[in-house]
């Protein structure tokens, strides 16, 4: 349950650095360095809470199956029979909740190596135009300083 909440997470996170449209290369490379941290920090803080995480989870489990013991007590066969139903429409809807959440991690991944290539590209480019820049810059010094001597 625990990994699937934290690949939700990580998923909404890539979807939201997939969609976001900022104002240039740099803002771009920042805040994906920013969406990274922050999903990583979700992903040690879990793993670092991970033994209370298992806690709560059981103590919740232990107080569910508690209470539907309760429950059945407490409706009678036909009770339980509607109980039994809602409790299959439930799993339904969870079990396509989650196939909606890995198709979308699916769809996402290649997105995800898309804008890592890009940023990889116009990284390249920024710092090929600052050599060329200093390149410029150390020749006019040179030039200025010939013509002086």
């Amino acid at each position: 349950m625990v990994k699937y909440v934290v690949f939700a997470v990580v998923a909404l996170f890539a979807l939201q650095c997939v969609t976001a449209k900022p104002k240039a290369k740099v803002a771009e490379k920042s805040q994906l360095e920013e969406l990274a941290a922050s999903a990583q920090s979700i992903v040690n803080n879990v793993k670092n809470n991970q033994g209370e995480i298992d806690t709560v989870l059981k103590q919740v489990s232990d107080k569910l199956s508690e209470t539907a013991a309760k429950l059945k007590a407490s409706l009678g066969p036909e009770g339980q029979k509607q109980a039994k139903e809602i409790k299959a429409s439930l799993d339904k809807g969870l079990k396509e909740a989650v196939d909606q959440a890995e198709k979308l991690s699916k769809a996402i991944e290649p997105e995800a190596q898309k804008v890592k290539t890009e940023l990889t590209n116009a990284a390249k480019t920024l710092l090929d135009q600052i050599v060329e820049v200093s390149n410029n810059l150390q020749k006019q010094v040179k030039a200025t300083l010939d013509e002086k001597h």
